[in-house]
């Protein structure tokens, strides 16, 4: 009996970053897949199969670690979709004109789906507590960018300040701190949020946090600036 090497199949990841996505997500990136052979869609949290994108309304709001996978007929081309907790993308086999159109509409959808620190890596992030280089450099601009501007703002109020129990010193060094471990709390958050969350319902539905209390979150931030200026003046006057 001959003995033959198979061919070795020719594929590459695109990350998606750290998503959110809602039910019409889903539907949509099924569809898209769907598009290049029959549909295996996997629900792992539930142990579920299905293969139409419209089941995914019998399904409960929360789920998670979906895969939605679809092999051509005509050849070997696969689309694999992972939307798990730890991480987000799609694995393009056998790339073709086809597979690198639904490749680029999933990625249109779930880069409009993407959540604060969330920008997609150039490759998958190795799950740990610990950031790597790249974010331990993003915590360092986050702490210059912060630093500069307040340096600044301590200069031009210095001999204000320096008349009071607090000096210019002690407090550029408070200040330095305060950036630098925001800075770190930044990148240790942009190592937790790496995945796919999903929430089986529509937007409309359940719209996210932000946009619940927008207004309200306006409302108090303008309040507190209009005090603290009228505060100072006031202060000034007595």
């Amino acid at each position: 009996m001959a003995i033959r090497r198979t061919p070795a199949q020719t594929g590459r990841v695109y990350p998606l970053g750290a998503i959110r996505l809602y039910r019409e997500d889903l539907q949509a990136i099924a569809k898209a897949v769907a598009e290049l052979g029959p549909l295996h869609i996997a629900i792992r949290s539930d142990g579920l199969v299905m293969d139409d994108p419209a089941d995914f309304a019998d399904l409960p709001e929360k789920i998670a670690n979906v895969s939605i996978i679809a092999r051509s007929k005509e050849s070997e081309s696969r689309i694999i979709v992972e939307l798990f907790y730890d991480r987000a993308a799609v694995t393009v086999i056998e790339p073709d004109t086809l597979t690198s159109s639904i490749c680029v509409r999933i990625q249109d959808i779930c880069s409009k789906r993407t959540r604060v620190l969330g920008k997609p890596p150039s490759v998958i992030p190795k799950t740990g507590f610990l950031p790597s280089k790249s974010d331990v450099l993003t915590a360092a601009v986050f702490a210059g960018a912060l630093a500069i501007p307040t340096w600044a703002l301590v200069n031009w109020w210095g001999p204000t300040i320096s008349n009071g129990p607090v000096s210019v010193g002690w407090l550029s060094a408070l200040v330095g701190a305060t950036a630098l471990a925001l800075g770190l709390v930044a990148a240790f958050l942009r190592t937790r949020i790496r995945g796919a969350t999903l929430v089986n319902a529509y937007e409309a539905d359940r719209p996210p946090f932000w946009r619940r209390h927008r207004s309200e979150a306006w409302l108090s931030t303008v309040g507190a600036v209009a005090g603290a200026v009228l505060g100072y003046f006031i202060n000034q006057l007595l």
